[in-house]
């Protein structure tokens, strides 16, 4: 799912703070989980979507599933909500990690093959890559 551009926008301030913090870890392995529960649950999904649950009340209830987030995720997931902008928490959460492997040097790569490749052939194809591109490559 591509992101919006207000999505890219939180994100790309979410990876700021973290990198500011030295947090980008904790932080990307939360916004893993929570798109991760995103896309798993359709409850969840909905739940989000809700205008009828109060702001004060999904945050409550985010704090409990969550309880083991940051405290700078945590508070970012608040102020989110608290603006009503939770049904874009996932593709944030999408846009975050893609901007946190664009910072480290990381490109995500795909091998589509009309066989199946096995080991070694995978390897000759990223080291060709790599000699190609700048960056640490992601299978």
């Amino acid at each position: 799912m591509k992101a919006t551009k207000s999505a890219s926008r939180y994100a790309k301030a979410l990876l700021e703070l973290a990198i500011e913090q030295n947090k980008t870890q904790e932080v990307s392995q939360d916004m893993r989980r929570f798109s991760d529960a995103f896309r798993e649950t359709r409850e969840f999904q909905l739940f989000l979507d809700s205008p009828v649950i109060q702001a004060d009340k999904k945050n409550a209830i985010l704090n409990e599933v969550f309880p083991g987030f940051d405290m700078l995720t945590k508070s970012f997931i608040e102020l989110l909500v608290r603006k009503g902008r939770e049904n874009a928490l996932s593709q944030i959460a999408d846009s975050f990690d893609a901007q946190l492997k664009s910072h480290q040097g990381i490109i995500p790569v795909s091998i589509v093959s009309a066989q199946n490749s096995d080991e070694a052939r995978k390897k000759t194809i990223l080291s060709k890559l790599e000699q190609s591109l700048d960056g640490k490559l992601e299978l």
